[in-house]
C-alpha cells in the first residue's frame, strides 16, 4: 500500500432536510449517507469518526469553553496527482526582504545641552 492521505470533514450538527422525511433520526442518517457518498466519489474511504473538545472564544469578554464535535475522518491512497498538488500547497513561499524604516536625519545646526 502507497502513502496515504486523510480528510476530516466535521458531522453536521443540524441534519439537512430531505422531502417526506420527518423523523430526525432518519434524517441524521440520510445526511451522513449523503456525506459518505459523496466523499466516496471523490475517492475517499471512510476511516472512522473522532469526538473532540474544541475550545472557543464566547462573547465580548472572550472567555473561552468548551464545545465537541464529531469530525469523519477519510482516507485515499495518494497517487502521483495529489501528490503533485499538496507539494504546490506546501512550497515554502520566497523570502522577502523587508527595509528596516529609515529614521530621519538629525536637524542641523541644533545642538544638544548636556
Amino acid at each position: 500500500m502507497g502513502e496515504m492521505e486523510y480528510k476530516t470533514v466535521p458531522l453536521p450538527t443540524t441534519p439537512r432536510k430531505f422531502k417526506g422525511v420527518k423523523n430526525p433520526v432518519d434524517r441524521t442518517s440520510r445526511t451522513l449517507t449523503e456525506i459518505l457518498n459523496e466523499e466516496a466519489r471523490g475517492g475517499w474511504s471512510f476511516l472512522r469518526a473522532e469526538q473532540i473538545e474544541v475550545v472557543v472564544p464566547t462573547g465580548m469578554m472572550r472567555r473561552k469553553r468548551s464545545v465537541e464535535t464529531t469530525l469523519l475522518i477519510f482516507q485515499r491512497v495518494r497517487t502521483a496527482n495529489t501528490r503533485a498538488s499538496t507539494a504546490r500547497r506546501t512550497e515554502p513561499q520566497a523570502a522577502v526582504a523587508i527595509e528596516p524604516p529609515v529614521s530621519p536625519a538629525p536637524e542641523q545646526g541644533l545642538r544638544s545641552t548636556d
